[in-house]
């Protein structure tokens, strides 16, 4: 049985995951002709939470991660 990453890697190769956060993939969707990842925000914060306080890593997936717009290979982010 095929994985999220699975499927999208056959559809667009050049998806970008945030570098240690493949773990939080948690679906794909299309933005535009481009399947991508969908991201568990939640988990991505957590993952943050090991090295930083909550605040500072929730300030700092917002604009370091979430707020990195690369094109059409940027993945989504929800809350979940």
């Amino acid at each position: 049985m095929k994985t999220f990453v699975d499927a999208v890697m056959d559809n667009n190769p050049f998806a970008l995951c945030p570098t240690g956060h493949a773990k939080a993939i948690v679906g794909m969707a299309y933005r535009g002709e481009n399947m991508v990842y969908v991201i568990s925000r939640d988990q991505c914060i957590e993952k943050l939470m090991t090295y930083m306080e909550e605040e500072e890593a929730s300030e700092f997936f917002e604009y370091n991660i979430e707020g990195a717009y690369m094109g059409e290979h940027t993945p989504f982010f929800i809350n979940d």
